[in-house]
């Protein structure tokens, strides 16, 4: 190969590191949102904390969606009506809360 390959290979590697990198910075933050959403889908639960987190997960909207469907297979009674009243406060922003 001659210098000229090499150097063609290197701007490719590192154009293909730069457009990569936004990526990977959009998993992690993606990440963080879901264990955030999941956190906020366990306080449901307590009576305490189930306003406030029907208020944040509201606010999050349609990226809290599938995980407050789940919730409403839960066990506990008080998780399906902290998602049902969330969901309620969200309205029908997914294709699965479309009613009519």
């Amino acid at each position: 190969m001659n210098r000229y390959t090499y150097k063609l290979r290197f701007h490719v590697a590192i154009a293909c590191l730069c457009l990569s990198s936004p990526l990977l910075a959009l998993n992690s933050t993606w990440a963080q949102s879901q264990t955030q959403i999941n956190s906020y889908i366990q306080r449901l639960k307590n009576p305490q904390q189930r306003s406030a987190a029907v208020d944040y997960l509201a606010s999050v909207g349609k990226p809290a969606v599938p995980a407050l469907i789940k919730a409403l297979q839960d066990s506990d009674p008080q998780m399906r009506a902290g998602a049902a009243m969330t969901l309620g406060k969200i309205g029908p922003v997914h294709p699965k809360l479309q009613l009519f």
